[in-house]
């Protein structure tokens, strides 16, 4: 029987602390102590826009969660509407800078429409968002370069961020479209950053574009679903320094570019590695010295031609003397 009390104690010690527990954990305290707070962001919050009946709303929602004046990262937001229409995600998980977003798809009833966000236990919630339905004829936004200092046609060393942003207007017949997110990509093995970003009150959007290692036309774009125009692209050109020879594997095949190079004896000649595993070996004669066991970017091999002659060579691992990955260079 002392046993068996004592048992029903423990148990009884058991169940208050789990009890204590939850009820410490139902308020929405985050790390750092305090209820969190939940509202519209201060910009492109998405709300009030119009657009057609059973149509996705260009700019998506957006809510900004913080806790003591700070944003809370990793808040789930629940979204919902009474108007038929739907929201996607239905939930959402702020970022790092306690933000969430959803994308609106409205109703099939015309007029007003609501939508909210709900944090449980956070200071505003639910946030209630409007949109117009419209039965009408909606516009759809075109989106284009913005005129001027756009970035387009830009020049800048391989593998070096470009001076001016591109940049993106999205508007229709009557007006600009703020709080819509833009998509930036290159195919030219460079970076845009960030690689997404929303029009502002101007109805702009920017990205800086880093080049990719590889000299020539290199292309990005920015992409808006649904958007006429979309994608709009940018082409730049990228610079190598003089007497220099690329060893590049891409779409377009392994290859040295240039493959042929005429210089003046005494020239140093720079092989540079921009992707994949290569190397440098001289045919002979005329001959130099080879760059050793294949391997990959980043690498610099410099050869110094005093002699004249036409030096012949080629990759091991993606050509042979005279074929595939193979080149020259005269020197006079």
């Amino acid at each position: 029987m002392l046993r068996l009390t004592k048992g029903r104690w423990f148990v009884g010690v058991q169940l208050g602390v789990l009890s204590a527990m939850l009820a410490c954990g139902g308020d929405n305290a985050g790390p750092g102590g305090g209820s969190a707070a939940i509202a519209k962001t201060a910009t492109a919050s998405g709300d009030a826009q119009t657009g057609g009946v059973g149509v996705a709303l260009f700019a998506p929602l957006r809510v900004a969660v913080t806790q003591g004046g700070a944003a809370l990262a990793g808040a789930m937001v629940a979204w919902s509407t009474s108007s038929g229409g739907s929201l996607a995600p239905p939930s959402s998980i702020t970022d790092a800078n306690g933000i969430a977003t959803t994308v609106w798809t409205l109703g099939a009833t015309a007029g007003d429409q609501t939508a909210q966000a709900a944090l449980p236990g956070a200071t505003g919630s639910p946030v209630v968002f409007h949109a117009t339905a419209s039965s009408g004829q909606v516009l759809v936004p075109t989106l284009a370069k913005a005129g001027g200092a756009d970035g387009d046609g830009q020049t800048g060393a391989a593998g070096s961020a470009l001076p001016v942003p591109l940049a993106v207007l999205l508007a229709d017949a009557n007006d600009v479209r703020p709080g819509v997110t833009v998509s930036w990509a290159t195919t030219g093995g460079g970076t845009l950053s960030p690689t997404s970003s929303v029009t502002d009150a101007t109805g702009r959007a920017t990205s800086t574009w880093t080049l990719g290692p590889a000299g020539g036309a290199q292309t990005a774009t920015a992409s808006v679903s649904g958007a006429t125009g979309s994608p709009v692209t940018f082409t730049a050109t990228a610079t190598v320094p003089a007497n220099t020879i690329q060893l590049i594997d891409d779409v377009n095949g392994p290859r040295f570019e240039p493959s042929t190079l005429t210089v003046p004896a005494g020239t140093t000649v720079s092989f540079v590695w921009v992707s994949s595993t290569h190397d440098v070996t001289s045919d002979g004669p005329p001959s130099f010295a080879s760059s050793g066991a294949p391997n990959g970017p980043p690498r610099t091999y410099q050869v110094t031609f005093n002699t004249a002659g036409t030096y012949a060579f080629h990759c091991s691992v993606h050509g042979a003397p005279g074929t595939g990955m193979h080149g020259t260079i005269t020197v006079q």
